[in-house]
Order: structure tokens, then C-alpha cells, then sequence
């Protein structure tokens, strides 16, 4: 049954969310505008198109054989075939995102994440019906951190895959993972849309040979209907189109001073959320995905016996292109090589770390695209609405400001002690003024016994609260409740929750509670609020 949500919304900046480079790329500041191309509207969709026809010629041929390939044995829903079918068309573009391949989707921004782009490609559709945009989904199948995508939570536990594999995780044997979708049935309660989510991961992760198989299926299941269409990268045709990119790494590492001169150029207020490495690729092969790095001989693979010389290492790229492995940096431009893209939507640490790239894009004649936020959602229950929070920015203070807000009609001398403060500045001004005459020596020891009240009365403060919160107890049992549903482990909900937790308690209508709710092209955090 689909659950009625009430909305509201509060600025990334009032939430105190987001990186200050990505904030300001959010609000269009003078000072990052060298960083991208356009501004990410859906006005300059056009834009970007045009700019792709000059620059980044797609082999359109290639990437639906690949993409058909990738399919093979899967069932295809019929807007997802279409969608496929449409990439060898030249009016066709996508909207993409990209994420790990976490167990079990991982957290809920995985999920977002998606359904932004689903959401994106529909507004562009009907905003400009002469072209057609599709959805997508790279799966990081590369990556090879583990750690990272071992572990989910569900029902508040931490459920995690052990495995002594290594490599490219999308390559990773489910061999064994039926242990870990049982403790996951044992964590769930009793329900119908339990039985539904389970059956659903079964399917996913029992019936299938590895890691990238898996995700490819789970993700499919939920947003088949979407005519999502879900490529992975790890190809040696779609790597055939990256080569020259790779050569150039390879033997100028052009990558490493571009990125590096964008860095060193960032306001002192910026951070860079990535930083290059003189070479930006990995070997893969048999188990193994470790750095190239150059040295006076050629070339060798850290952590392993490999070497290369000059000579030999342009062979086995031209012999063997997928056993390079784009990192962090490079991933992006290899992306925009084999796609027809002209938007990525990501989270705000992807924001970042895409506004370093651009020089590095320019370099390669490869076309940036519109770099969009996802959009980001809070979802309340019911608990909540017994607090009675009418300002949406209480959901994003820290806990002890939540604590203080929800009780300050308890708490009879917080305008009393305010005022005192008030009064004693007022009233140590007008002294230090006397003295400044009588005997300035005397004005650092009055200045001192206005420190020393200032805290007594904090120190006060603080006493008071204590007790407000002994007398508070059934607003402070509701607010540990709500807080333990939208911040679990002090981690903002969407960094921590899984899917299933909602899946459980709305059924699959979690998903379209989702979509209906989601925003295109827009800068702002989402509350939901079961109505």
C-alpha cells in the first residue's frame, strides 16, 4: 500500500552538508566557474550536445554490441531493450551515475543516487523531445577495495561478507555468500514485503557466478520498468576506445600536472578530494589489480614481479586494453569516451572531485559534461510527528542543538541567563571606559572577572539542562527514537540505512514514494514524513 509522505526541504548550506567546493559549485560562485563547462541546467542539455558533436564522437557501434553482450543472459524488460537499441542513434544521450558494487546495494544513496538519474532523463525527455536520453548505471566492477563494499546494515545490524579473494570485485565468486543472505533473513522480522525483498536477494546473489552478475540483477529487478540501462566498464572492446588515453599516461602522465596545477590553484577554503598519481592506472590480471608505476627501467606493477619495458608495455595495451584499469582520475574520461553522456549526477564528494578533472578532459579533446548533485532524502516515521518539529533545519543540528531546541520551553532561565550575559557586557564596557581614565591597569583584571562570570553562568547553563533533562524524560525517550531512525550510530541516515529497511516497511511502493519525490536539477535536501 502506498503510504502517504509529506515534503519539505532545506539547502545543502543549512543542513551543513557538503564539501565548501562543493557548496560553492552549488551556488554558482566566480570562483570555481573554470572548474566545468556549463552549469548544470536542464537548458544546457543543448548545449553540452552540441559541444559532444564537436569534440567526443561516441562509437556508438561498439558500445551497444557491448552493452547487448553484457545482457546476454539476462531476462530484459522491453524499455530497457528499447533504450539499448536507441544508443546506436545519434539523437540519443545518457544520464549517468555511478557506484560500488556494494552488498546489497549498500547504503541508501546507492538507491538515490539512481533514481536521480532515472528522474533526470525523464525531465529531459519531455523537455526536449527531439533527442532521447537514457538512464544509466556504470557498476565500478574495477574496484578492488573490498572493505569498502563487504558490509551493509539492516534492522540496525551489521551484516558483512568475508572472503580471502582479491582483484576486481566485480570478478569476486559468490561462492559462500549463502551464509550471509541467511543471517540477512535472520535479521528481518515476519512480514510480506519481507519475504518479497528476501526472495529478491536470493535471486540476485544465489543464482548468479559473481559479484558484477549479482548487482547487474538486484539493480535490474528494481528499476527494469525504468529502462535503466546498466553498463560495466570492465570490456575489452570498451577499453579498445580508451587506449590513446591510456598511452598518453602511460609514457607522459599528463593527468598528474594537470590535475595537480587545477589543485594548486583551489582558494585556500577549498580541499581537494582526490589527489592524482603520477601515473593513473592499474594492471589487472589473474587475481591482481595494483598501480603501474615508472621507473628508469620501464615499467613495473606494485606488489608484484611485473615489468614492463617501454616496448613491451604497448604491446600488451594494444594486445590486451582491458588489463588497464582507469583509477579515480581517469575514470570519468572513460567514461565520457564510450558513452554519449551529457550529464553525471553523483554525491557531493563525486562533485568534487569532477571540478578537479576539466583541465584533464580539455587535454584529451573529450567533452565534460553537466555535473549534477543527486538528490538527497531524510525519511521520518511516524515517532516523529509526537515531537512536533515545525522547522525542517531541526533534523540537521548536531544532537546536543536538537536536544536544547526540543527543550528550551522546559528550560524557565535560558532567557534569564541571556540576559545577564547581556547585562554583564554592557556593564564591563561602560567600567573598562571609567578606567581607561581612572587607572588602566585595572582594565585586565576586570576583563578577567568577565571571563570567570561568563563561565560560571555556562557552567550554570549546563547544570540547568542536566536537570530540564531528568524532568524531560518521555520528549527525551521520543527524540532518542527518531534520532536513532535518522542518524543510526550518529551516521546520517542515507550513509548508513540499506534499502531493505524500507523495502520492509513500505514494500517495493519505497521505490516510488522515492521517485515521486525526487526533484531534477535541483540543490536541495529532502524531509519525508510518513502522513
Amino acid at each position: 500500500m502506498y503510504r502517504r509522505m509529506s515534503k519539505s526541504k532545506i539547502s545543502y548550506d543549512e543542513a551543513g552538508m557538503l564539501s565548501e567546493l562543493t557548496r560553492s559549485y552549488l551556488r554558482g560562485e566566480n570562483s570555481v566557474k573554470e572548474l566545468y563547462e556549463f552549469e548544470s541546467t536542464s537548458e544546457n542539455a543543448l548545449a553540452i550536445i552540441k559541444f559532444r558533436e564537436n569534440n567526443t564522437p561516441t562509437n556508438r557501434e561498439v558500445l551497444v554490441n557491448a552493452l547487448s553482450k553484457q545482457y546476454e543472459n539476462f531476462s530484459i524488460a522491453k524499455q530497457v531493450k528499447k533504450n539499448i537499441a536507441s544508443l546506436i542513434k545519434q539523437n540519443t544521450y545518457t544520464v549517468t551515475t555511478g557506484h560500488q558494487l556494494n552488498l546489497f546495494t549498500g547504503p541508501l544513496y546507492f538507491i538515490y543516487k539512481i533514481i536521480s538519474a532515472i528522474e533526470a532523463a525523464k525531465g529531459l525527455n519531455k523537455k526536449h523531445p527531439s533527442y532521447h536520453f537514457v538512464p544509466v548505471y556504470w557498476m565500478a566492477t574495477e574496484d578492488h577495495d573490498f572493505e569498502e563494499i563487504n558490509h551493509t546494515y539492516v534492522n540496525g545490524k551489521k551484516i558483512t561478507w568475508e572472503s580471502d579473494q582479491t582483484g576486481m570485485v566485480g570478478e569476486f565468486s559468490l561462492d559462500g555468500i549463502e551464509n550471509v543472505v541467511s543471517e540477512l533473513e535472520n535479521v528481518l522480522g515476519s512480514s510480506l514485503a519481507k519475504d518479497e525483498v528476501v526472495d529478491l536477494i536470493k535471486a540476485a546473489y544465489l543464482n548468479h557466478d559473481n559479484l558484477a552478475e549479482a548487482t547487474r540483477y538486484l539493480v535490474n529487478s528494481l528499476f527494469e520498468n525504468e529502462g535503466l540501462v546498466i553498463v560495466d566498464g570492465n570490456n575489452s572492446k570498451l577499453k579498445a576506445q580508451f587506449s590513446t588515453v591510456v598511452k598518453d599516461e602511460l609514457f607522459r602522465q599528463s593527468s598528474f600536472t594537470l590535475v595537480s596545477d587545477t589543485i594548486s590553484k583551489f582558494s585556500d577554503k577549498f580541499k581537494a578530494q582526490v589527489a592524482p598519481r603520477e601515473i593513473n592506472l592499474f594492471y589487472v590480471k589473474d587475481g591482481i589489480r595494483e598501480r603501474i608505476i615508472r621507473d628508469e627501467d620501464g615499467f613495473y606493477v606494485n606488489e608484484t614481479e611485473i615489468r614492463f619495458s617501454e616496448s613491451e608495455i604497448n604491446t600488451e595495451l594494444s594486445q590486451f586494453p582491458e588489463r588497464f584499469s582507469p583509477n579515480v582520475i581517469l575514470r570519468p574520461v572513460y567514461q565520457e569516451v564510450i558513452l554519449p553522456n551529457i550529464m553525471y549526477i553523483g554525491g557531493g564528494a563525486e562533485v568534487a572531485y569532477w571540478l578537479e578533472l576539466k583541465s584533464t578532459f580539455d587535454y584529451h579533446k573529450v567533452s565534460y559534461p553537466l555535473v549534477q548533485i543527486r538528490n538527497s532524502f531524510l525519511i521520518l516515521n511516524e515517532a516523529s510527528s509526537k515531537l512536533k518539529i515545525a522547522d525542517t533545519k531541526f533534523w540537521f543540528y548536531k544532537e546536543h542543538e536538537q536536544v536544547r531546541s526540543l527543550l528550551i520551553d522546559d528550560h524557565p532561565f535560558q532567557d534569564q541567563l541571556n540576559e545577564h550575559k547581556t547585562e554583564i557586557d554592557i556593564k564591563i564596557k561602560a567600567l573598562i571606559t571609567e578606567l581607561e581614565v581612572f587607572d588602566p591597569e585595572l582594565i585586565r583584571s576586570l576583563k578577567s572577572t568577565k571571563v570567570g562570570l561568563l563561565k560560571e553562568l555556562k557552567r550554570l547553563d549546563t547544570k540547568i539542562m542536566r536537570s530540564v533533562k531528568r524532568k524531560s524524560d518521555v520528549k527525551m525517550n521520543r527524540l532518542n527514537t527518531v534520532r536513532n531512525y535518522t542518524h543510526p550510530n550518529g551516521v546520517f541516515q542515507e550513509r548508513r540505512v540499506n534499502f531493505i529497511d524500507l523495502y520492509v516497511s513500505h514494500g517495493s511502493n519505497f521505490l516510488k514514494i522515492i521517485k515521486d519525490n525526487t526533484e531534477p536539477f535541483t540543490n536541495e535536501v529532502f524531509v519525508l514524513k510518513v502522513g
